[in-house]
């Protein structure tokens, strides 16, 4: 967006955000804390119902390196610099280089515990980073706790606002399906299965698709919906899942 293309409010906002930015570096802790609040302010109010990039990050974009310089020469580990590696991560978002992942690592070293502000693009976009980061820990031997803390974090989220499929996915990706059961609910239960069931048909292997079935059989199951358990047991062709099934159900079993 061209300067000479701004309306007055625009530009007004721009020049905002270009001041709070210089004041993240002042020495005052007062002027600094209201620079930051006022940005998150700013962002966090446009990215809650994203369809396109929103203006604050747009006029933020530019200043992404300076606001990582600003992260990286700050020495205190205190509240104020988890918050601005928050703000580093959601402006990443659209600012980092592609294929970075720097959007996760800022949030790593964030708060993690207020990532629902930035909005469900945000939370999406994450999910997307995770995956890989989770497969070179894996690879490299290193621990998955921390990443794993953010992955319930998300899958909370995600299922609590009905978005089961990213959820299940997010857990796919992250080898953590057997933890899926402990977030379904009457309401959501059939959702998840039928999504569990669906992707199981393109699995890429043997062990992928029963580990589906499997997760799909014990929902079911602790929902009380033995018909449905019973069939996913016979797609498996598990003798043994199936007389489970039919030894739990106190009421005979009609398969429609």
């Amino acid at each position: 967006m061209a300067q000479d293309e701004l309306s007055a409010e625009d530009q007004e906002m721009k020049d905002k955000l270009e001041l709070c930015v210089e004041r993240l570096s002042d020495p005052q802790e007062g002027l600094r804390t209201q620079a930051l609040e006022m940005i998150k302010t700013e962002v966090a109010d446009s990215t809650s119902s994203m369809t396109s990039v929103p203006k604050p990050l747009k006029f933020l974009t530019p200043l992404y390196k300076k606001l990582t310089e600003i992260y990286e020469k700050y020495s205190k580990d205190d509240d104020f610099k988890k918050k601005l590696a928050d703000l580093c991560s959601v402006i990443g978002m659209v600012a980092a280089e592609e294929d970075s992942s720097d959007m996760l690592s800022y949030c790593l070293k964030g708060s993690m515990n207020e990532l629902q502000t930035w909005g469900y693009e945000y939370l999406r976009a994450l999910s997307g980073q995770i995956g890989k980061e989770y497969i070179q820990l894996v690879e490299n031997g290193a621990s998955t706790d921390e990443i794993m803390k953010l992955v319930d974090y998300i899958v909370k989220q995600f299922i609590n606002h009905n978005e089961e499929p990213e959820a299940v996915d997010l857990m796919m990706e992250t080898e953590c399906l057997n933890k899926l059961n402990g977030y379904c609910n009457e309401r959501n239960f059939d959702r998840v299965c039928r999504y569990l069931c669906s992707c199981s048909q393109y699995a890429a292997d043997t062990e992928e698709m029963l580990q589906s079935y499997k997760t799909a059989f014990e929902i079911y199951k602790a929902q009380n919906q033995y018909p449905d358990a019973l069939r996913v047991a016979q797609k498996m062709n598990d003798m043994e899942l199936i007389k489970d099934c039919m030894e739990s159900c106190k009421d005979p079993i009609t398969i429609k």
